[in-house]
């Protein structure tokens, strides 16, 4: 995350992102599926300045048992270099949709 907090400018669009989505809206702009196969279900990308840095931090939406929305943040890239997905965005894409997350126990009160 260090990446997003380097300036001003990476912060100020990763909680504009992060607003979005906690809103429960979509701009495919700044957020959206990137489903290109059937190996890469629930995967999504946050999108900072397409067109330049086009720096992406791909994630994994679940929900929970109790139908909580949750978005994970998975992995950082740092800049793709084109439109269309290369290779090496294709295995990122598929890596996070292999990840597994288990729920960890509440802390019983007392």
């Amino acid at each position: 995350m260090s990446f997003f907090f380097q300036n001003d400018r990476f912060t100020k669009k990763l909680n504009h992102i992060c607003e979005l989505i906690l809103g429960g809206h979509r701009n495919s702009e700044l957020y959206d599926k990137e489903e290109f196969d059937s190996r890469s279900k629930g995967v999504t990308a946050m999108k900072f300045f397409k067109g330049q840095d086009n720096a992406r931090i791909y994630c994994k939406e679940i929900t929970n048992a109790q139908g909580v929305f949750i978005v994970i943040a998975a992995e950082v890239h740092v800049k793709k270099k084109s439109q269309k997905l290369q290779h090496k965005e294709k295995a990122i894409i598929h890596r996070v949709a292999q990840y597994e997350y288990k729920k960890i126990k509440e802390p019983r009160s007392h």
